[in-house]
């Protein structure tokens, strides 16, 4: 039999998650023009800039090896949308390059970066409806699920990558650790390139991504009793982001708390300005016994008051 080395196995399971949720390979040269920085903004002293000039290029425009694969995905947008495809969804999965001083090799790394834009071809009904955020974030999420890669965060950006629209945007870290971007193209650069501002992408540091993947597997007894569930509702600050509640939530630790879903955000009437009202369905279950209301009220009782210890959440 032959054995694939666990890393190989991995960039496979990417791979055919990205094509079977309906993306295209695309496949560009390592080297772009270098205006191509300006127009992705990528501000002076940033590290997409440590480039490595090429001593002959193979034309006047491909002078630099790329440090992201983002632009030449957005050129192979272009392309196909001049040539009337106007409903995409690429990937590119290849090695980017940074310049290291005073050595004549780069540092290599291994990225995956995908694309969509227009009509989200594969939506239910008749109609088509565009793509947005929460379609590139699913399939993120997805891939990281398909991975088995657990502890994944979404957090608002400290700062915005000049590139994508500065309020439709996420960075993408692992067991704390930044391993990439997701969001919408920032219009501006959309506008330099002459291409349809609704596009959306994310660009991953693959080695970061999956560094922290359980390559031994572990299996969990299933419960054969029933679960319950109760409902939660807060009221946080409008800019506290909901992943950080839901990270609360699970940090309470008991062996019954099963699963924490968000269902609904509130803010308007009855709400103080500045706020808003956050409900989530929280999951019970044992595995031995099925779990009695009483105790289960006990549990979520405790669950409540650990959540608003802080102050800065309390229960509506």
């Amino acid at each position: 039999a032959n054995v694939v080395e666990p890393f190989q196995h991995l960039k496979g399971i990417a791979r055919r998650f990205l094509v079977d949720h309906g993306y295209f390979e695309a496949i560009n040269y390592s080297f772009i023009p270098s205006k191509w920085l300006d127009d992705m903004m990528v501000p002076e002293g940033d590290h997409l800039r440590k480039v490595l000039r090429l001593k002959n290029p193979i034309s006047e425009d491909m002078t630099i090896l790329r440090t992201f694969l983002m632009p030449s995905l957005i050129d192979t947008a272009l392309k196909n949308f001049n040539y009337k495809v106007q409903d995409i969804k690429i990937f590119e999965f290849r090695n980017v390059y940074y310049a290291l001083n005073n050595k004549e090799l780069p540092d290599e790394r291994l990225h995956l970066a995908g694309l969509i834009m227009g009509k989200n071809p594969y939506s239910f009904g008749f109609e088509k409806r565009a793509f947005d955020f929460l379609d590139i974030k699913g399939d993120v999420e997805g891939l990281c699920e398909a991975l088995d890669i657990s502890s994944v965060q979404f957090m608002f950006p400290k700062v915005p990558k000049p590139y994508l629209h500065p309020g439709i945007s996420s960075d993408l870290f692992v067991d704390g650790s930044p391993v990439g971007y997701l969001g919408k193209l920032n219009p501006a650069v959309a506008d330099v390139f002459k291409i349809d501002e609704n596009v959306y992408c994310f660009e991953l540091d693959f080695s970061e991504l999956v560094h922290g993947v359980r390559t031994e597997i572990k299996a969990e007894k299933i419960s054969k009793y029933p679960p319950v569930s109760r409902d939660l509702a807060v009221i946080a600050d409008f800019q506290m982001p909901v992943g950080e509640i839901i990270e609360k939530i699970q940090s309470f630790r008991n062996k019954y708390l099963k699963r924490v879903e968000l269902f609904d955000i509130y803010f308007g009437k009855e709400i103080p300005e500045g706020k808003k009202s956050v409900a989530f369905r929280v999951t019970y279950q044992a595995l031995q016994k099925t779990l009695k209301d009483k105790e289960v009220d006990k549990i979520h009782k405790q669950l409540a008051s650990f959540v608003i210890k802080e102050g800065n959440i309390q229960l509506r």
